[in-house]
């Protein structure tokens, strides 16, 4: 059914890929699981979803990892990761 409203809606085949490889990318996020490491640091438990959903919105999984598990705070006009 969900294809057949894209169709109706005249979405091109490329728009309908877009909009489904964005929402598998958010699915995949959803099964991403976290822990703390030994300072209390948050990291990935499961890196392969890191590397499915990367994959799915082409970008790099170490900046896509690293951006789930730290902060960046605006300190004036420097900016500190944590």
């Amino acid at each position: 059914h969900l294809r057949a409203a894209f169709d109706i809606l005249d979405f091109q085949p490329s728009e309908v890929e877009s909009i489904m490889t964005t929402a598998s990318a958010c699915l995949h996020l959803g099964n991403v699981e976290f822990s703390a490491n030994s300072k209390d640091e948050a990291q990935l438990k499961t890196p392969a979803e890191i590397e499915v959903v990367a994959k799915l919105l082409r970008v790099d999984a170490k900046a896509l990892s690293t951006s789930l598990i730290s902060q960046r705070k605006q300190m004036g006009r420097e900016s500190i990761l944590t």
